[in-house]
């Protein structure tokens, strides 16, 4: 039996609800962190993830998800201990990565294999990310651009992440691009 889907309040990312922190509104209307998930009444689910914590502050999500729950700085003083304290799941980054990915690919926004990226016009709007078992010479074009990342992911997992049965090493987005953003601090803040 597959494990329930559940998504994230801040960044709508889906995955199972082991890879989410449950917050639940008491019944004194206090926000709680759920640490078993298993406490009764609304919950609403947040990432591991410290730019959903400080989005979901601003934003006021939680809130929204939990239909007026009243917030402590306890609550966010707990909660980013509990983000922070955590070994972070590979798993989560890679799997928010590749939905990225797919994303990018279907929205067109992906320059893939190094010819394609040799023949792009504007090659230095573009962020270069690589698979982690790329070959040297993938590895040392890489180099040559002012952003560029390796992936958690090895070659056949990026292939199947863009729906590419080819072996690809080496992929580009524009710099400016949601994508490339969001792919390159799931990067910098795990690693």
């Amino acid at each position: 039996m597959t494990e329930p889907l559940r998504t994230c309040c801040v960044c709508r990312f889906k995955s199972e609800k082991s890879n989410f922190i449950r917050i639940v509104k008491s019944p004194d209307r206090i926000a709680i962190i759920d640490v078993y998930k298993k406490l009764p009444g609304r919950g609403a689910y947040i990432c591991f993830d410290e730019n959903c914590l400080e989005i979901a502050k601003k934003s006021g999500s939680i809130s929204k998800a939990l239909k007026g729950a009243e917030f402590t700085q306890n609550f966010w003083n707990e909660l980013h201990e509990f983000i922070t304290s955590r070994d972070f799941n590979n798993d989560l980054v890679k799997s928010k990565i590749i939905s990225l990915l797919g994303l990018s690919q279907r929205a067109k926004n992906l320059i893939i294999g190094t010819d394609n990226i040799k023949n792009y016009e504007h090659k230095q709007k573009l962020t270069v990310f690589f698979a982690f078992d790329a070959s040297e010479s993938v590895k040392n074009f890489a180099n040559n651009f002012t952003e560029h990342f390796e992936l958690n992911l090895n070659i056949n997992e990026l292939s199947q992440s863009i729906g590419i049965a080819a072996n690809v090493q080496i992929i580009a987005v524009l710099k400016n691009s949601g994508f490339s953003k969001k792919i390159k601090n799931l990067l910098q803040l795990h690693k």
